[in-house]
């Protein structure tokens, strides 16, 4: 997928966790008081049903962290809803700090709602969008709306430059909720898969070169990555909302980071493109983070021929399969990708809050 959305496969089904962003200059524990979050002004042209004195935001203690977390996944496949719960609460026990961005809504002492801000690398931050009990009845979309202010007052204070979230295509409710807020609708994903048995046994034999990142090749990264945003057909409206060395930052939170997986694409003497790879060994798995060619060298069949290279360097890895999401929108790429043997298998909506 382009353009440093950091929306992948793994953040739909496992979001990400990072107990720290590098650019910020305070704890998250100093961030996330276990108190009331302050400042949950409802936004300009909603009408709260419930006085704002009669709900509490707080971050879930950890005798709530189960149930904030069942309400939060009970939209979920019930084939999921487990799985997520448990990969959840063993990552709050690992690392007790990612738990903190976990809010709930309090009503008379008892629980009517629950949000979960994930503050990533790169400056962004990820929501699984807020639930409201069935005892709000009523009552849950001004539950919703608190909670969802009080997450964008929580990533404003972390300094993130954005707000993102994934719904699935039908979730009208949750899209209005999300639209009330102040965040767009900028793409659909398609999420694509490659199983092994697509995969080139020899290594393909293109006339590309692939050299991997370095410390001394970092600016040629950044100048050939952003060069490959130019005229994009992936996820436009995400250009210039961070510099591209954030956005790189962002790629290196995706999976098991390895400077070898990170390559300039070469053909000849020039710079042609980029394709940079994550590797999720408890999955069995390898994923395409980003795959991208700059605009004079379009049209020649470069993109394919880095896909396939992805997938023979997956096979030699002993991937089970390789993933990526793209914009549903990108017909060159999905025309690629269904060249190179990908199928499809899930789709989502694509929400973005602009911070800064």
């Amino acid at each position: 997928m382009q353009n440093g959305s950091d929306v992948s496969e793994f953040q739909s089904r496992r979001w990400r966790h990072r107990p720290r962003d590098p650019y910020h200059d305070y704890s998250l524990s100093e961030m996330f008081r276990r108190d009331t979050v302050p400042c949950l002004a409802y936004p300009a042209g909603m009408t709260p049903i419930i006085e704002p004195s009669e709900i509490v935001i707080r971050s879930a203690v950890p005798e709530a962290w189960t149930d904030a977390l069942k309400l939060l996944f009970q939209g979920l496949p019930e084939d999921m809803r487990g799985r997520q719960l448990e990969a959840s609460l063993d990552q709050f026990r690992a690392e007790p700090i990612t738990a903190a961005g976990l809010l709930e809504a309090l009503s008379n002492d008892s629980r009517v709602g629950a949000v979960w801000l994930q503050l990533q690398v790169g400056r962004v931050a990820n929501l699984w969008p807020p639930q409201a009990a069935a005892n709000a009845g009523s009552q849950a979309d001004a539950v919703a709306q608190k909670l969802l202010t009080a997450t964008i007052e929580l990533a404003v204070r972390a300094k993130s430059r954005m707000i993102q979230a994934l719904l699935p295509t039908d979730a009208e409710r949750e899209a209005g909720r999300l639209r009330t807020a102040g965040f767009e609708h900028i793409a659909d994903l398609l999420y694509l898969v490659s199983p092994a048995s697509s995969f080139p046994s020899d290594a393909p034999s293109d006339g590309l070169e692939f050299e991997s990142f370095s410390a001394g090749s970092v600016a040629r990264f950044e100048a050939v990555v952003e060069r490959t945003y130019l005229a994009t057909c992936d996820c436009p409206r995400m250009n210039g909302v961070r510099p591209i060395q954030e956005v790189l930052e962002g790629y290196r939170g995706v999976g098991q980071f390895d400077p070898a997986n990170w390559l300039l694409v070469r053909h000849g003497a020039r710079d042609v493109g980029c394709l940079l790879l994550a590797n999720h060994a408890e999955h069995q798995l390898w994923e395409l983070v980003y795959m991208g060619i700059v605009p004079e060298a379009r049209g020649e069949g470069f993109g394919v021929a880095a896909t396939r290279h992805a997938q023979w360097l997956a096979g030699q890895a002993g991937a089970e399969r390789l993933v990526l999401a793209v914009d549903a929108a990108n017909e060159p790429a999905l025309r690629g990708y269904a060249a190179a043997g990908f199928v499809g298998w899930d789709r989502r909506n694509v929400w973005l809050k602009r911070l800064a």
